[in-house]
């Protein structure tokens, strides 16, 4: 016998921001592309902190246009 599941997936939640990814453990990753390489940044808790550090890395690269957020803190 073989170990067949009933064809029904855990439903991953998709972020709602640029650059960020649910991964198992129930946390949030935060990865950048950069010069073609892709920028491990961190884990973190929510996903609001992961968009953040994401943006943190985006303006200290000098690509503020990927930001989530604009200076004063709202959505893009």
């Amino acid at each position: 016998m073989g170990n067949y599941s009933s064809g029904a997936r855990a439903e991953v939640p998709q972020s709602r921001f640029k650059g960020v990814y649910f991964v198992l453990g129930g946390r949030w990753e935060a990865k950048i592309t950069y010069r073609s390489k892709s920028k491990h940044i961190g884990t973190f808790d929510s996903e609001e902190e992961a968009a953040r550090a994401f943006d943190a890395r985006a303006r200290y690269l000098g690509v503020p246009e990927r930001c989530n957020y604009d200076d004063r803190g709202m959505i893009m």
